[in-house]
């Protein structure tokens, strides 16, 4: 994570945040499936990507996906989810992620 997708007040802690190795239980809400995360990531999922003011209609289009793979726990998201999410047409958002320039490195997924 860069300083841009997270929160204010975690932004603050975010240089002396050291991954210890212990690990917390987060409980993606969307799938139920239970990961082990480090306590930042479990505090910024929790906390900060829930947020309303996490993605607003002023986020940049290929932010807001961004963060929304990474409030969603970096699961895959189909363009209906995302549009979803980020409160804009599916078809924008395919064509924003679709283009020869890739951001933040995130491309559409074709299975062959």
């Amino acid at each position: 994570m860069t300083m841009g997708q997270i929160c204010g007040e975690f932004e603050i802690d975010l240089p002396a945040v050291q991954d210890d190795g212990s690990r917390v239980d987060w409980v993606d809400p969307l799938t139920g499936v239970v990961v082990r995360v480090n306590q930042f990531t479990y505090n910024f999922l929790k906390s900060c990507a829930t947020r309303e003011d996490y993605i607003t209609d002023r986020t940049p289009v290929v932010e807001a996906v961004f963060r929304a793979l990474l409030g969603a726990g970096n699961r895959p998201m189909s363009p209906i989810e995302l549009a979803t999410r980020i409160d804009r047409p599916a078809e924008h958002i395919m064509r924003a992620l679709s283009g020869r320039t890739i951001f933040k490195g995130i491309r559409p997924y074709h299975p062959e």
